[in-house]
């Protein structure tokens, strides 16, 4: 009881100095600084209880402090051996939390670590684009853009099977764009932001097709 206290005490720590290297929430000239402190001290909170470590990414948190724990956290890197699991769960969030949280550790890994976990990733994307309800499909395929060109940048190889699912996901955002009853009307709704969207991250992996 005592431990499964302070493990939840620990976690609640790591929300809270998360939120502190937050510009958006903490504004200040040094939080640059300040963020490497607050990830310093997260690096100790994982050191002194590892199961936080899963605990906190199961729970999740806002994927724009993805980058910050892959970056300045070593212990985040323990995730690689939990990433299966992680990315089956049943919560659409948390596989698209997954998804963004494997993008950034694969493009630090060498040869041959972050190869199994693109090849899960894309093999997750494939399963989800088949299996979810249309606007699960739009939420999801959206979210996962930017771990999409994160991935580019790193893998060359999984480049053309990315640029498939993009290309899949704006038939599925312009299936459901025809639904409404003008071109007007649908030029304002959710699926035009993904269609742009998505056509901006091809167009920038197959800029990276030209320069290999």
């Amino acid at each position: 009881m005592q431990f499964a206290t302070s493990e939840c005490q620990y976690s609640f720590a790591v929300q809270i100095l998360l939120e502190i290297s937050d510009e958006e929430i903490n504004i200040c000239e040094n939080i640059i600084e300040i963020r490497r402190l607050a990830m310093g001290f997260i690096q100790k909170i994982f050191l002194t209880a590892p199961n936080v470590i899963l605990t906190v990414h199961y729970q999740g948190y806002p994927l724009k402090y993805i980058p910050w724990m892959v970056e300045l956290v070593p212990s985040v890197y323990i995730m690689v051996e939990h990433m299966e699991e992680l990315i089956k769960h049943f919560n659409v969030e948390r596989r698209i939390f997954a998804v963004y949280l494997i993008a950034h550790i694969v493009s630090s890994l060498s040869m041959p670590k972050h190869v199994h976990l693109a090849q899960m990733i894309l093999l997750v994307v494939e399963n989800q684009m088949a299996l979810l309800e249309p606007h699960e499909k739009a939420i999801f395929f959206f979210n996962i853009l930017p771990a999409f060109e994160i991935m580019s940048k790193k893998l060359e190889f999984v480049r053309p099977q990315i640029i498939g699912y993009i290309q899949k996901g704006i038939k599925i955002a312009h299936t459901r764009a025809s639904v409404y009853p003008s071109m007007r009307l649908a030029m304002k709704q959710p699926e035009r932001i993904i269609i742009e969207a998505a056509k901006e991250t091809m167009q920038k992996i197959q800029e990276m097709q030209k320069l290999k």
